[in-house]
C-alpha cells in the first residue's frame, strides 16, 4: 500500500491492467486484499475490525481525485488520463468484470447504479459482454484555466 505501481497505461497506446480482490476468510473471519493475477497479498485486516459485518448489499468501485486550490477553484485534477469516458478504450479509465463472491463463487454484479457530483468528470456506464463482464468507463479533465477568459 501506497507503493507505485509499474507498467501504467499510455493514452491511445499499450493499456495495462491490475486484478484486485478483496476476499474473506470463512474460517478465521480475516480480510485480506490481492494485487495482479498471481494474487499477491498487499494488505489484511484482523476479523475483529468488522464483528457485525457478515455481508454486504453495497459494493463500490471508485474514482477519486483531492485537489484544493486557492481563488475558490477546485478540481483542476485530472482523473485518470483527463479523458471523457466516451472516448472509450485506451483513452479512459475503466474497471471490468465487476464480481462479488457469493456462496463461495465469483458472480458477476447484477446491479449498478452511478453517481457522478462534478461536471469535470463522468461515468459512463456499459452492460454487461463476454469479453469484459461488467464494466463501465470513468475519467474527465477536472477544470482548465483555459475554460477561462480574462482581459479587457
Amino acid at each position: 500500500m501506497g507503493g507505485a505501481i509499474s507498467h501504467v497505461s499510455v493514452f491511445g497506446d499499450r493499456q495495462y491492467e491490475i486484478t484486485v480482490h478483496v476476499l474473506k476468510d470463512q474460517k478465521q473471519g480475516n480480510w485480506w486484499l490481492s494485487l495482479g493475477p498471481e494474487n499477491l497479498i498487499v494488505r489484511y485486516w484482523p476479523g475483529e475490525l468488522f464483528t457485525n459485518l457478515e455481508y454486504t448489499e453495497n459494493v463500490q468501485w471508485v474514482g477519486e481525485i483531492v485537489d484544493s486550490h486557492s481563488f475558490g477553484r477546485d478540481r483542476e485534477t485530472e482523473m485518470g488520463s483527463g479523458h471523457f469516458p466516451v472516448e472509450g478504450f485506451g483513452k479512459a479509465c475503466y474497471f471490468r468484470n465487476l464480481e462479488i463472491v457469493g456462496s463461495n463463487n465469483f458472480q458477476p454484479v447484477q446491479s449498478l447504479k452511478t453517481n457522478v457530483d462534478s461536471n469535470y468528470y463522468d461515468v459512463n456506464y456499459l452492460d454487461t459482454d463476454d469479453a469484459w463482464g461488467v464494466h463501465f468507463f470513468y475519467g474527465g479533465p477536472g477544470f482548465s484555466y483555459t475554460h477561462l477568459s480574462l482581459g479587457n
